[in-house]
């Protein structure tokens, strides 16, 4: 899996996440959740700043879990979202996956 595709599904998956149903939200959690596994599994493997990365993660897992509701956030949903963006900007970024988004793993 190339690091940056995964960013890129991800980031797919949150700008169609709010006209989806409620069962296809749920889904679409279940798919953030797996591409958030392989990519702390990238960066362990890689002997990256898992801590920075996992952080990130996060706040994407915590804002798909709430906009899908699930989780107990008391933000607007344009929050949840703002969040996501920011936290996926993070990982494109050089203290995250920046230089390595068109490595396979």
């Amino acid at each position: 899996m190339r690091i940056g595709a995964a960013l890129e599904a991800l980031d797919l998956t949150l700008s169609d996440f709010s006209e989806l149903d409620r069962r296809q939200k749920l889904l679409a959690y279940s798919v953030v959740q797996a591409i958030n596994e392989r990519l702390r599994g990238i960066a362990r493997a890689r002997g990256m700043s898992l801590s920075i990365i996992n952080a990130q993660l996060l706040k994407i897992q915590f804002s798909v879990e709430s906009l899908a509701g699930m989780g107990g956030g008391r933000q607007s949903e344009e929050a949840h979202f703002a969040d996501a963006r920011a936290a996926l900007d993070a990982l494109s970024g050089p203290d995250c996956f920046g230089y390595n988004l068109d490595e396979i793993e």
